[in-house]
């Protein structure tokens, strides 16, 4: 795991993507080809970056080809919610109830007719929504909304231990994400707003990557098109980048990745 942010329900999307670390971000920057444009893809939706007013929804290439080839992406929670009442549901249940107790007898024995009808009705609902549920959640339509319209709270997250949901960006980077942990917060937790998202732990980008050189430190420095290196795209520890010029060669470059 590179990463561990944590966010509160009133995070966005957005805010949460602007605390992910990539060195393809540094890397697309540094060669003049950034791409703003990202998206999540969680629970069968896909939430777009849409901030920057250039890149078009990235989710727009995938949903098309997807439909195209009819895959679906399955949304494995919607049906939970459908086998278990909200809470104004309930409420409204319990007021025909005591409604019913205060009427006349001819009105009740209507009354627990409707009512018997009713439950007879969520029966039959409860009872097709658990054959849902035990034979897989139904196939959904792809969906596409604005990340930095989608509070975290909006969302219908699973905590597992495994990845659930899924983020791309630069066109060509994927990142799988995994809901840890879902809590109230602490006296010791920052109780600034301002302070989320915060990162927990990150992975130091040192110990991500290998220099390419000699295979035994952390390499923070990617090299291009340098004649004398083994390879035209190489990674580098500090000690040795500098055993590389890229002033004696135009169309040589180095790109710092990040910070050790």
């Amino acid at each position: 795991m590179d990463s561990m942010p944590a966010v509160l329900g009133s995070n966005t999307l957005a805010e949460l993507r602007d605390t992910i670390s990539c060195p393809l971000d540094r890397l697309a920057a540094g060669l003049g080809a950034a791409n703003a444009g990202a998206y999540f893809l969680l629970d069968g939706c896909f939430y777009d970056d849409t901030r920057a007013a250039g890149p078009e929804d990235c989710s727009e290439l995938v949903a098309k080809w997807a439909a195209a080839a009819g895959i679906v992406a399955p949304r494995t929670l919607h049906h939970v919610a459908q086998m278990h009442p909200a809470p104004q549901q309930q409420q409204q249940q319990q007021q025909q109830q005591q409604q019913q107790q205060g009427q006349p007898q001819g009105q009740q024995q209507q009354g627990q007719q409707q009512g018997q009808q009713q439950q007879g009705q969520q029966q039959g609902q409860q009872a097709a929504a658990a054959a849902a549920a035990s034979a897989g959640p139904a196939p959904q339509q792809q969906q596409q909304r604005h990340m930095q319209a989608t509070r975290v709270a909006d969302l219908c997250l699973q905590v597992s231990n495994r990845p659930m949901g899924l983020y791309s960006h630069q066109g060509c980077c994927e990142h799988q994400l995994q809901v840890a942990d879902v809590r109230l917060l602490h006296a010791s937790d920052p109780l600034n707003r301002a302070a989320y998202p915060r990162s927990i732990r990150r992975a130091s980008l040192a110990r991500r990557y290998s220099c390419g050189l000699c295979r035994k430190i952390g390499a923070l420095t990617l090299l291009l098109h340098h004649p004398e290196a083994p390879e035209s795209v190489v990674v580098l520890c500090g000690r040795c980048e500098a055993l590389f010029d890229v002033g004696r060669y135009p169309g040589s470059k180095k790109i710092v990745l990040g910070e050790g």
